[in-house]
């Protein structure tokens, strides 16, 4: 298998090994053949639009679990991307992975050759999906992305307050940023 590392996690209770990956930014995708065989109906999860893979877009629907341990812990309300036609073979066996929004809880040490993984819980706690604040997210009803000048939809939520007020997947919204009362852009 190379250089990836599995590591032993329990999405939704269920014991699987998953792929750490430094360089996907939600912090679970689980395949859907993986969902499924822990009795998820994964065509009923929430679409979540498509996600870029190294080979071709992968579809993604939204799982919110409240039963994911990793590395001992226990992270409470955790979003997991599901990919129903799995990762194209890109994460292991599982077709499953790790990646950034959980990892960046804490201080990671990968030693390859040995197949070891140090980690030690530091930092920020906030649940975010691809770096936005997840709970913060849910209440306005978008997912936004920090740009130098705007804030850029990513994804809108479905019947959520940002879709009432018009906000579409790709709008901007343009902010003033001032420092040291210099308007900077």
């Amino acid at each position: 298998s190379g250089p990836r590392l599995p590591v032993p996690s329990r999405p939704r209770g269920r014991r699987c090994a998953l792929m750490v990956d430094t360089g996907a930014p939600p912090g679970a995708i689980r395949s859907g053949k993986l969902a499924r065989d822990a009795g998820i109906e994964v065509e009923s999860l929430p679409a979540f639009g498509e996600g870029g893979t190294t080979v071709v877009p992968m579809q993604m629907r939204l799982l919110e679990t409240d039963a994911f341990r990793f590395a001992g812990i226990h992270f409470g309300t955790l979003p997991l991307i599901v990919a129903p036609r799995g990762w194209y073979n890109i994460a292991g066996s599982t077709d499953s992975a790790i990646g950034m929004d959980l990892l960046r809880q804490f201080a990671l040490r990968i030693d390859y050759p040995r197949r070891r993984l140090w980690l030690r819980r530091s930092g920020d706690r906030r649940v975010t999906l691809y770096g936005a604040d997840y709970a913060a997210a849910k209440e306005a009803g978008a997912f936004l992305h920090d740009r130098r000048d705007a804030f850029v939809v990513w994804r809108v939520v479905p019947g959520g307050p940002a879709d009432s007020y018009g906000l579409r997947e790709g709008d901007s919204i343009l902010v003033e940023r001032k420092s040291y009362g210099f308007l900077t852009t």
